[in-house]
């Protein structure tokens, strides 16, 4: 057996515990059965199950790591022969052991009413399994910026699962009142009905976190690879929203244009997208001025392994999201019209400056947020990295449109409204002002280091 998930098992199901869980629970259940009928103990059932899974599972689960690290005991596990899968599922299944014992003595209580379906027993599983995956998943990317106080970690690690349950749980409700309507889904022109999207779905990214779990303890067991793993899930959702970004004409023989504007559509939404995801990989990535020595030096030595185990994660997604920027770019220019002919994503009165410009303004982020990380003694970089971004993207545009100066507006955010120069030139500005001062501050660190 797994040594970490048995370990594990000896901590969380003790004696007292296991008699504890099933008297609590058959209090509970004989309490709404008393006090109403068969549905009112299924319903019961369904919000201690998920009070059990959502609630203390997600506290559990983010606790995981970050608990052993405050305990002084994440080192000597680091160091033990044990490797990142057993690590990952031992860490997952057996810190939460109990409250999924909790909810398999409440599975029956569910099903006591004969209009209960396994749909909903499902349903309740899979958010809490995603939940705790994604709590267990924001832990440990938490555990890569190094934090000083862990307690207050461990809650945010919490509430970003919590928060995951209650958006798929929105998603997976039925009509409605869930986030997705009924009837079939239409994805890259095939035709899936709700509940085989709604699962196949739900699947996928339930293994795309879990996999991003195991990706962040190779990292931390001290494992060399390359950034292929956060690489492949930028291709991936960037080619999965695209399935859904296309034109809502209809299409009919001889229109061509329709069929431009479908495509053109599907790589606006893929390329906007591909870049959020390089923005967070870069907020979320460890920095300083070590880690970009140690990157050029692989550079200069023309130790090409090492390179590609230095480079950071969102670089290999830049270059995906340059590629498609370029596609775009280049497939609007044989159809210049088609951005004022339809509506949606191409509704806008300048599409190819729109594109440049969000790509200048991810440069510009990514330049600033390494600005002011550069130094890794420094405390709290990466929440005055945040600061300014929310000053940039927030309050400057909010004064701007206060005080009627839309003029403004493209240099602090993305804009696809007037000339071409005037969306892309105040961005480009910025871009080589955050590289000079990139320089300035490279050199001067640089020096300090060396004189230290």
């Amino acid at each position: 057996m797994n040594p970490e998930f048995r370990r594990n098992l000896l901590l969380e199901l003790t004696v007292h515990r296991l008699i504890a869980m099933p008297l609590i629970l058959l209090l509970i259940y004989a309490a709404a059965w008393l006090g109403g009928d068969a549905e009112d103990v299924s319903e019961a059932a369904s919000v201690v199950m998920a009070g059990l899974l959502v609630l203390w599972g997600t506290r559990l689960a983010a606790d995981a790591v970050l608990g052993e690290v405050r305990g002084r005991t994440w080192d000597s596990q680091r160091m033990s022969t044990i490797g990142p899968f057993s690590m990952g599922w031992g860490k997952l299944l057996g810190s939460t052991v109990y409250v999924w014992y909790g909810a398999a003595l409440s599975a029956p209580a569910l099903l006591y009413d004969w209009e209960a379906e396994y749909s909903d027993l499902l349903r309740i599983v899979m958010v809490g399994l995603f939940a705790q995956s994604t709590a267990l998943f924001v832990s440990l990317i938490v555990l890569r910026l190094r934090p000083e106080r862990l307690r207050f970690q461990v809650t945010a690690s919490q509430l970003f699962g919590i928060a995951a349950a209650v958006v798929w749980w929105s998603i997976l409700e039925d009509p409605p009142s869930g986030l997705v309507g009924s009837g079939d889904k239409q994805w890259y022109g095939l035709t899936l009905t709700r509940d085989v999207f709604l699962l196949v779905c739900s699947v996928t990214f339930l293994a795309w976190t879990l996999f991003g779990v195991y990706r962040l303890l190779r990292a931390e067991l001290q494992f060399r690879s390359w950034p292929v793993g956060w690489t492949a899930f930028v291709l991936f959702f960037g080619v999965f929203i695209g399935g859904f970004g296309g034109s809502r004409q209809p299409y009919e023989p001889g229109m061509s244009l329709v069929l431009s504007s479908d495509v053109i559509s599907r790589l606006l939404s893929s390329y906007i997208v591909v870049l959020v995801l390089v923005w967070l990989a870069a907020f979320v990535e460890p920095k300083g001025f070590v880690r970009l020595r140690r990157l050029i030096a692989a550079r200069d030595a023309g130790e090409f392994r090492r390179f590609f185990e230095s480079v950071p994660a969102w670089f290999p997604g830049m270059v995906v999201g340059l590629a498609l920027g370029m596609v775009f770019f280049i497939v609007l220019s044989f159809v210049p019209e088609i951005g004022t002919a339809y509506g949606g994503l191409l509704n806008m009165e300048s599409p190819r400056a729109f594109a440049v410009a969000l790509f200048l303004f991810l440069m510009r982020d990514i330049g600033l947020i390494h600005l002011i990380t550069l130094d890794g003694r420094k405390r709290r970089a990466n929440i005055t990295a945040l600061v300014y971004l929310v000053v940039l993207y927030i309050l400057f545009p909010v004064l701007a449109a206060a005080a009627d100066w839309e003029a403004a507006l493209p240099v602090f955010m993305p804009y696809s409204e007037g000339n071409p120069m005037v969306i892309t030139l105040p961005v480009a500005l910025q871009v080589v002002v955050v590289a000079v001062l990139f320089r300035m501050r490279w050199r001067r660190v640089a020096r300090s280091m060396a004189a230290a």
